[in-house]
């Protein structure tokens, strides 16, 4: 059976990534975190996984990322990419648009309760 960190890595084969890692460590013992920018570019999105090793403090790491989300959708920034067929005009990275999804792929559990806490925390970023 494949770990959690090989789903992370060979999820989504279909569209083209940009990884890279991070220190997530704001007021927290420190943690490496890999992120990842998918680009999808026949559906002209892109969105966000991270990979999030055992954590003492769960839910503000993932908070944390959340705030700091632009770091990874800056991604495409350091690494221009262009996709078309031939005839067709290319797309450029920067025009694919974020859907506002993000996986957490987290070798630690989060109970219920932070569930929700981070779900409302996402849904008030969005009003903003």
């Amino acid at each position: 059976m494949a770990s959690l960190r090989e789903y992370f890595l060979h999820d989504f084969p279909h569209v083209a990534n940009i990884s890279n890692t991070l220190v997530n460590c704001e007021n927290l013992p420190a943690i490496n975190i890999e992120a990842r920018l998918y680009q999808d570019f026949m559906g002209n999105s892109k969105y966000v996984s991270f990979y999030i090793p055992k954590h003492p403090f769960l839910l503000q790491v993932c908070i944390n990322l959340l705030k700091d989300l632009s770091l990874v959708l800056d991604f495409d920034k350091q690494v221009k990419g262009q996709m078309g067929f031939f005839g067709e005009r290319q797309v450029d990275s920067s025009e694919l648009v974020f859907t506002g999804r993000v996986f957490f792929y987290s070798e630690s559990d989060i109970p219920e309760i932070e569930f929700e806490l981070l779900r409302r925390n996402v849904n008030g970023a969005r009003q903003r």
